[in-house]
């Protein structure tokens, strides 16, 4: 009997995914646990395992393609000859409801799409580059550049990393122009065409005699000048634009900011990392910090749910970490339980899985309360979008001198501010204020962090 595979819902916020590699091929015998292919959310990359058992007898989306959530992506029997003709073309027009009719066409023939657009690709640059009289060799290179957007998924960054070849370099082939792992294993396949080729991509500026990059050094790339480029939006980058829109506008949100002095919690951390022999970040001590004043101050540590609040029994402080597509959120569950060790190098392992995609749903899904860090950054405050449903967010800005009368003497200090975002459906301004204070309170006496 036939069964169908559907596109999962592997993240709260995803609505669609790119299926980025089978892991089986077409007449394999799968069975509960196996897994199957690899899928590309909006957060990160992950192995999805069959919950059925039989043969794999046609794969509908191929490596590479964007699939919708309930989409079907590939069709199992208990038996290997099974004819399955007319039981896919009934979940075909399933799936073309889910997909808004767009679906049943791409998906019947499931090898073909991957490969009729690459040789389509060749022959249009090759007459472009015929009049203009460029060497044979150089069309290949130009339609890369124009396809390639300078997005990869974070599996293919990870493979394009692991091959030495850069992702700028790579022809995209993926939803939105990324590059996916399918375009880094053509690369590799074909290096010399795709590295070498690619850097000689000034064949438009001999007209001028001129280069017209100049260099960013911030950034370490080159920026054409005066020059549009329209940028499409990956999963990601829709899906966080989506939720912080009606997190922004839905929201009645008020900001309280706090000043908190850092000379003991600096000489502290000194202290601690010349005995521990690892390296404790501020972030770290800011993290234990808010999970003691959370467990203080309890309305903090609430969502919001419509017609209730809900007061998190847990303690689960997401980090906000920038990754080359966007941010994600992964989490130190019971953080207040803790030790500043073990938060530490939770913190450090969670950070090295988000920026290698290969964090696990279950590490960036829910959490109660986040803290996003710009202090790194050279940033002195600034203000968070809270991600709901939780009730508020801790944007945290860097350390800097200033000048203070002490005892009527000029002295100098360190100081950090701190801004919490509210929402005050659930959480009044003096509930705010008294949790900074506890914090700074905590913060500033660190003693109370080693307990």
């Amino acid at each position: 009997m036939p069964t169908s595979i559907l596109m999962p819902s592997l993240s709260p916020t995803m609505e669609e995914g790119v299926l980025a590699k089978w892991l089986v091929k077409e007449g394999d015998f799968v069975k509960p646990g196996t897994m199957l292919c690899s899928v590309e959310t909006d957060k990160t990359t992950v192995d999805y395992e069959s919950m059925d058992e039989g043969y794999l007898r046609k794969i509908v989306v191929p490596d590479g393609t964007n699939a919708k959530v309930n989409q079907l992506i590939a069709v199992l029997s208990d038996e290997k000859d099974e004819d399955i003709s007319a039981f896919l073309e009934k979940e075909l027009a399933k799936s073309a409801k889910v997909t808004g009719g767009t679906a049943a066409a791409p998906a019947t023939p499931a090898p073909e799409p991957a490969k009729t657009p690459e040789p389509a690709a060749a022959p249009v640059a090759s007459p472009a580059a015929a009049p203009a009289t460029a060497a044979p060799a150089a069309p290949a290179p130009a339609a890369a550049a124009a396809t390639n957007s300078g997005k990869a998924s974070p599996l293919a960054r990870k493979l394009a990393a692991e091959a030495g070849i850069p992702v700028t370099a790579i022809t995209a082939s993926g939803p939105g122009g990324r590059v996916i792992a399918r375009d880094v294993e053509a690369a590799k396949a074909n290096p010399p065409a795709a590295a070498p080729t690619a850097a000689p991509g000034a064949a438009a500026t001999p007209k001028s005699g001129k280069s017209d990059v100049v260099q960013t050094p911030h950034f370490g790339s080159l920026a054409p000048v005066n020059q549009t480029r329209d940028v499409p939006l990956t999963n990601m980058r829709r899906i966080i634009g989506k939720r912080l829109l009606e997190s922004a506008q839905g929201t009645p949100v008020f900001f309280v900011t706090q000043k908190i002095e850092m000379d003991t919690l600096n000489a502290v951390r000194a202290e601690l990392n010349r005995a521990a022999g690892y390296k404790i970040s501020v972030n770290d001590l800011i993290v234990k910090a808010t999970a003691f004043a959370l467990r203080q101050y309890p309305v903090i540590n609430s969502s919001f749910h419509g017609d209730f609040i809900r007061e998190n029994a847990n303690i689960d402080i997401c980090v906000a970490v920038a990754i080359p597509d966007g941010l994600i959120t992964p989490i130190v569950k019971n953080a207040d339980q803790k030790g500043l060790g073990a938060i530490s190098q939770e913190v450090k392992a969670l950070v090295g899985k988000a920026m290698a995609g290969k964090l696990a749903p279950e590490e960036f899904q829910g959490g109660t309360f986040t803290i996003s860090n710009l202090g790194m950054f050279g940033v002195d405050e600034f203000t968070a979008i809270i991600n709901p449903p939780q009730a508020a967010i801790l944007a945290v800005g860097g350390t800097s001198t200033e000048l203070y009368l002490k005892d009527g003497v000029p002295a100098e200090r360190q100081v950090m501010k701190v801004t919490i975002s509210a929402d005050h459906r659930v959480i009044d301004g003096a509930q705010a204020a008294q949790f900074l204070g506890g914090l700074k309170s905590l913060l500033e006496n660190p003693v109370w962090l080693m307990l």
